[in-house]
């Protein structure tokens, strides 16, 4: 990937990260700014996120156990050791992530994750 095209996904994917991050309640949209939607666009341009994380091109998956689709929401509900899965998110590189108990920073962190698999999936 050339500069270009690597600046032109970086664009593509902050353009859409920006985009979901206004549909989070305003309490935790406060916790995410755009420094943090900037690094997370970068490093996922770069696919070292979804490498690193576990991420396959042919399964998109995450270390397990992380997610599951809730039938009744279509959100992704977190299970399992949370903190491993924030030690794990935080290893690989993936901005937003580290370990922590706060509810809040859990729940921003839930979001950042399900817009990592939403832009999987219209990338």
């Amino acid at each position: 990937m050339d500069n270009d095209q690597f600046e032109k996904r970086v664009r593509f994917l902050l353009h859409h990260l920006k985009k979901m991050s206004r549909e989070m309640p305003s309490d935790l949209r406060q916790r995410v700014p755009y420094e943090l939607l900037s690094s997370l666009a970068a490093n996922l341009a770069q696919a070292t996120v979804l490498a690193e994380a576990g991420f396959r091109d042919s399964a998109p998956e995450l270390p397990k156990p992380v997610s599951n689709t809730d039938k009744t929401t279509g959100k992704y509900v977190w299970f399992g050791q949370v903190s491993d899965q924030q030690g794990t998110l935080e290893k690989a590189g993936v901005p937003g992530f580290f370990v922590s108990s706060k509810p809040v920073e859990i729940r921003v962190q839930m979001h950042l994750l399900e817009f990592i698999l939403k832009l999987r999936s219209i990338s």
